[in-house]
């Protein structure tokens, strides 16, 4: 709901993929990360557009118990990065 206009209507999808179908298939328009949205951009399939009135970035926080670092969470914070990539490459 981050951004959400007033009475405005909403598709919820349970994931990136269809929300990216949903927008290739023009039954909705939205915000995803660049780096999601970036080989679809290049190839024709969705239009990036520049808002007359921004938003300003919203707030991200990743938290997670060091006593408790499952394998798979150890992939996703080694695919994330440190800080530094964090910011460059995710929220950017």
């Amino acid at each position: 709901t981050t951004w959400l206009l007033d009475n405005q209507r909403r598709l919820v999808v349970p994931d990136w993929i269809r929300a990216i179908n949903c927008f290739r298939d023009g039954s909705g328009i939205g915000y995803m990360p660049l780096n999601l949205a970036k080989p679809f951009i290049q190839s024709g399939s969705l239009i990036s557009k520049t808002l007359e009135n921004p938003k300003n970035a919203s707030p991200c926080c990743l938290a997670w118990n060091q006593e408790k670092i499952s394998p798979a969470l150890e992939w996703v914070l080694d695919y994330l990065g440190d800080t530094d990539k964090l910011h460059s490459e995710w929220l950017a």
